[in-house]
């Protein structure tokens, strides 16, 4: 069971505060558990997190009372053994039990992960409360990976690189593709992951040009280009890495539309670095695809930040906002997807530094020839 040092975690906690400081907020109520779990350490499926002015409180129930022991540092930790009679507040109901907010307080909640009828539940429930909507708040605070983190993914990197290199040999004409993710999901495992980073895509020939298709029965035939998204998880972190090989043979147009997208990519990995636009790197990989004549074909955004989940801030596309910062950890995957031909996709999870950007991932990303 990882444990996050106490040093990280006032880390995260000091630049949550400056945001809700901005908010001119008293303290924040956190309820997704991904939020939970970068902002306390907790893994479990049911937690709660109150930060309030001068305390901050672990909120779950008797099935976690141990873990919520071990894995969590610095919380007061209160937990629910019961809920007789509280018309099925749960944990809500509890908090009001436990008066720990009955305010006056002015605090944020994550907006974007409360239905509208609990948020009514709430209203009811804690009458001296202001509640501050927020969307993304604990993701923008997340979005900069500290060494901790970086050291999970560089792990769960690291196994995805392994997988990639014993699934070769399954690549041959004959396999379907749910072989080759049952396969894949058996060396996930053996290699060290917790599990799928998300369900792979694992799509051959003609389906190839479905940029998220799920395995079928379809057999990998000579000649078909087989686009291969998966990754490892490792401490609850996400990798997230896309190669695409050409079983038995490859044609001219094989190679022409796959070294369009190699040399997109590269470029999109050449611009991205520290303080510059994330659509920056968007056109770069875009540009050149539609220069060479395929920009029609490129269906999706260039890339997205990886981390407790696998898709997470910044995005890398053509209308985004954000910028990119040093120790921001994203992908870069351009594609080009031809009907009833084929695709390629190649992505790298690639790190941000001042004056440039590494890619975290060691496969090649030269076109394989495989069966």
């Amino acid at each position: 069971m990882t444990l996050l040092s106490k040093q990280s975690l006032q880390e995260r906690w000091k630049r949550l505060h400056q945001r809700l400081k901005d908010l001119e907020a008293d303290g924040m109520l956190v309820t997704n558990l991904t939020s939970v779990r970068y902002l306390s350490g907790f893994t479990g499926s049911t937690g709660l997190l109150l930060f309030l002015p001068n305390s901050r409180h672990f909120i779950s129930d008797g099935r976690y009372q141990e873990q919520a022991h071990q894995q969590v540092v610095d919380f007061q930790i209160h937990i629910d053994t019961g809920d007789a009679g509280r018309a099925g507040q749960g944990l809500f109901g509890f908090i009001q039990e436990q008066g720990l907010l009955d305010g006056p307080y002015r605090l944020a909640y994550e907006a974007d992960h409360v239905s509208v009828s609990r948020f009514n539940d709430w209203c009811e429930l804690f009458p001296n409360i202001e509640w501050v909507e927020t969307t993304q708040l604990v993701a923008e605070v997340a979005v900069i990976k500290d060494d901790e983190e970086l050291v999970a993914l560089t792990e769960a990197v690291r196994i995805t690189d392994l997988v990639f290199e014993d699934l070769k040999d399954d690549l041959k004409p004959g396999t379907t593709e749910r072989e080759v993710a049952a396969r894949l999901a058996y060396l996930l495992r053996h290699h060290g992951s917790e599990g799928d980073s998300f369900d792979p895509v694992i799509a051959s020939g003609p389906r190839s040009a479905l940029p998220h298709s799920s395995p079928s029965d379809k057999s990998l035939d000579s000649g078909d280009f087989v686009v291969l998204d998966f990754g490892a998880r490792h401490g609850g972190y996400h990798a997230d890495m896309t190669r695409t090989v050409c079983i038995a043979e490859a044609t001219d147009r094989h190679h022409e539309v796959y070294s369009i997208v190699l040399e997109a990519q590269r470029r999109g990995i050449a611009a991205a670095r520290d303080n510059i636009p994330a659509s920056r790197v968007d056109a770069a990989c875009r540009d050149y695809i539609t220069e060479k004549g395929f920009g029609e074909y490129f269906l999706h955004a260039t890339g997205h930040g990886v981390g407790l989940e696998i898709h997470t801030q910044p995005r890398l596309s053509r209308e985004s906002s954000d910028i990119l910062k040093a120790n921001m950890v994203v992908t870069v995957e351009p594609g080009i997807y031809l009907p009833d031909w084929g695709g390629v996709r190649i992505e790298d999870d690639v790190l941000i530094r001042a004056d440039d950007c590494i890619p975290l991932n060691r496969t090649t990303r030269e076109l394989l020839i495989l069966g």
